[in-house]
């Protein structure tokens, strides 16, 4: 082209040869995209050069170059780079011309954007080229040349009668001419026996489009289309996206992430209009990226109900992602192609029904055949619901529920399967669970629904309760308490006064007595009248108080839960009354009225009696707060006495409470041993009373050797003195250092 202009007159021309011709000491290097520029016979220069002309490159050909090319900037492609080589030979056509536009792009020298600009500018100097290339197209040649470009490549010849509204054999002259003069070249689809073709310049193909198909494009991207839609990893296209529109690159925002759609077979057109924006993509664009990584890493359900519930803090965030899936399986292009859309709903935690009936709802235009495939394949339990299925207004009822509040029904649904599969391995923590169940409750009640509300709250109170039996693990219980504090106002007054009282019962674990009676205080408030609720809030107040040194406070509770439960069938809880009572007597009074309350109050069951007795181990630790280690022991050695005397023998089992009582490891060995002065031989001889001192030296050794210790015990003996030590409360396995096997499910 160059030659052409400087040389357009017959005399420059003739200049030119001349020189050529006279001077052997210059060599004039001339390049064209084609080679017919010297072919004119009228012309001064007709055929003045030696042709050369540059085979088409092969894969290797482009490797080697990249590889060329990154050593002159001192890098070494990576394996990202070498795998985009595929995509970049077939996307040059096999031009020299263009690898090297292209080459700084796809070794991440260069942005698209720029690299589209100077693929633009070098089209642009081969636009003479190309449109001599349409020009030479017979008529029905390029009918079929258009069609094939329009319609989409590659595309077989019975694919292209159909788009020309004609039969095979009518196109067949015209489309062999495409494959003689090169046009197009054959390329065999995956699953597919028949032959498909596509144009084979690339370039060309952009420069059709540009010109014929879509003039006014206006993003800079389009030129690369084919490039970036092959070469470019599905993430990486959102990440482009993402960067092109905080820079201002609406179009190319939009441009690369229609790209990253149509990879998973989704149509933007398809979607809803106010999906189909730039900022609307990237904003689907990182939801996609999120559950594709969340989906396709093989984690287990809780490590992924754990993400999901971290990614979304409300309804309506699940509701709008849940949406979007649907959206995005309804512009799925084939039922194949549905699979991944689809499992980004079927993924995420909703409730089951929901899932179902979403399945169901989208795929019921398919066959029979598709439908269950895909139901069986997507909902955990389609069997099982689909029986349900049939009382369509409970179905329908359940359904708007779980769609208004798809988060706080995935928490529900999550701790219940929590609840389910505490003893499984693959179950999530208890803390995990717990939290769920509480992030629930508050959702529910906010949304005013106290159905469930109400379970959310059974399920949470339960996993809070187990956690609080961990070492330290009261104040992570009381942290995920907090939030329900602030809705116990919506909540049913039963399942209020339960958040109360178990905040009171987490607070004196922790040892915070005095906030822990002003929770059982709360929970009196919200009482529902109920014996039980009442009675339970007064006595934990009084055993905080006794705790604090109130001991007349603590009795003035004790003596009114011991009334609250009068006339009532269940005569251990006026037992353990009468024991606490007899417990702040020692206290207030002495041992001798102390005992004499007991035994006047003693009833006709045996296993009442025991209870009374047992609760005279909290007046030793009582006595060892005030009076130190002496006054307990003698406290101590005198309740022995006592439970000595003839038909108390077997009493001696109140040792129990009293390592409960959390006592140091010294004195609990001082009262062991004076039991044994105590007591006949038979019963210290017993197997019961040997274990008692077989549990006092695991206790007495230190954390690191009792594991060892246990593997000498017999099998048996070592379960027993693993169960003794974890039916301790939380606040003496504490003090024993023993450590909780329960933490997680």
């Amino acid at each position: 082209m160059l030659l052409q202009q400087a040389f357009d007159s017959p005399v420059r021309a003739s200049r030119l040869r001349s020189l050529m011709e006279n001077e052997p000491r210059i060599m004039l290097l001339a390049t064209a995209v084609e080679g017919e520029f010297d072919e004119a016979y009228e012309k001064r220069l007709f055929r003045q050069f030696e042709h050369h002309p540059m085979p088409r490159w092969n894969e290797l050909d482009h490797r080697h170059y990249l590889t060329r090319r990154a050593e002159l900037i001192g890098k070494v492609p990576t394996q990202r780079q070498l795998a985009r080589i595929d995509a970049y030979s077939r996307f040059t056509g096999g031009s020299a011309r263009v690898a090297a536009v292209l080459a700084s792009a796809i070794l991440d020298e260069q942005d698209p954007v720029s690299a589209s600009a100077d693929l633009t500018a070098t089209l642009d100097r081969m636009s003479d080229y190309y449109r001599s290339l349409i020009e030479r197209l017979p008529a029905n040649t390029r009918k079929v040349f258009d069609a094939l470009i329009r319609g989409g490549e590659p595309a077989s010849q019975v694919e292209l009668a159909a788009r020309v509204h004609a039969r095979q054999n009518d196109i067949s002259r015209a489309f062999r001419w495409l494959v003689d003069y090169g046009y197009v070249v054959n390329e065999r689809r995956p699953g597919n026996k028949e032959h498909s073709y596509r144009v084979t310049d690339r370039l060309f193909v952009q420069f059709y489009r540009m010109r014929y198909v879509d003039p006014d494009q206006p993003c800079q991207l389009a030129i690369l289309a084919d490039l970036l839609a092959t070469s470019i990893e599905f993430r990486h296209k959102w990440h482009f996206a993402e960067g092109y529109l905080g820079s201002a690159k609406p179009a190319e925002a939009e441009f690369m992430a229609k790209l990253a759609c149509s990879e998973r077979g989704v149509d933007v057109k398809l979607l809803p209009e106010s999906m189909r924006d730039a900022e609307s993509l990237v904003r689907l664009g990182r939801e996609w990226l999120w559950m594709d990584e969340v989906l396709f890493t093989g984690q287990d359900m809780p490590t992924f109900y754990a993400q999901v519930f971290d990614r979304f803090k409300t309804d309506e965030e699940l509701r709008t992602a849940c949406e979007q899936a649907k959206h995005l399986a309804d512009a799925a292009i084939t039922v194949e192609s549905e699979r991944r859309p689809l499992q980004l709903l079927a993924g995420m935690p909703v409730s089951s029904v929901i899932k179902y009936h979403f399945h169901a709802s989208l795929l019921k235009q398919h066959s029979a055949d598709d439908r269950k495939r895909t139901l069986s394949r997507f909902s955990q339990s389609a069997e099982a619901l689909q029986s349900v299925f049939t009382n369509s207004e409970w179905v329908h009822a359940l359904v708007e529920l779980d769609s208004a509040y798809p988060l706080a029904s995935s928490l529900t649904e999550a701790s219940d399967f929590a609840f389910q599969h505490l003893d499984g391995l693959a179950g999530p923590t208890i803390q995990q669970a717990a939290e769920w169940a509480a992030r629930a409750v508050c959702l529910w009640a906010n949304a005013g629904i106290r159905e469930t509300t109400a379970k959310s709250w059974m399920l949470a109170e339960h996993f809070l309760l187990q956690l609080s039996r961990g070492q330290n693990a009261q104040q992570p219980a009381l942290r995920i308490l907090a939030p329900i504090e602030e809705v116990l106002k919506k909540m049913d007054r039963k399942d209020a006064c339960r958040a109360c009282r178990l905040k009171g019962i987490l607070l004196k674990e922790s040892e915070q007595f005095d906030d822990a009676v002003k929770a059982f205080e709360a929970s009196l408030a919200f009482g529902d009248n109920h014996p039980i609720s009442t009675v339970d809030s007064l006595e934990q107040m009084a055993w905080c108080l006794a705790a604090t040194g109130k001991t007349a406070e603590a009795m003035k509770y004790q003596k009114q839960a011991l009334q609250a439960w009068e006339g009532q069938p269940l005569t251990e809880r006026l037992a353990y009354n009468h024991g606490q009572i007899a417990r702040h007597l020692c206290r207030l009074s002495s041992f001798e009225s102390a005992w004499d309350y007991a035994t006047t109050h003693k009833g006709t069951n045996l296993f009442d009696w025991d209870v009374t007795v047992e609760e005279f181990a909290e007046a030793i630790w009582d006595a060892w707060n005030d009076k130190g280690e002496a006054g307990a022991f003698q406290l101590g050695k005198r309740i022995l006495i006592a439970l000595g005397t003839d038909g108390l023998k077997e009493q001696f089992f109140i040792f129990f409470r009293i390592v409960d009582a959390g006592l140091p490891l010294n004195l609990l060995r001082d009262l062991f041993s004076e039991g044994a002065g105590i007591f006949t031989p038979a019963t210290f001889e017993s197997d019961v009373f040997r274990m008692l001192g077989t549990w006092l030296d695991y206790l007495e050794a230190k954390p690191k050797d009792r594991p060892r210790m246990l593997g000498q015990f017999e099998p048996d003996w070592a379960q027993t003195i693993q169960s003794y030590s974890q039916n301790l409360s939380a606040r003496t396995r504490q003090r024993y250092q023993l450590a909780n096997t329960n933490h997680s499910a």
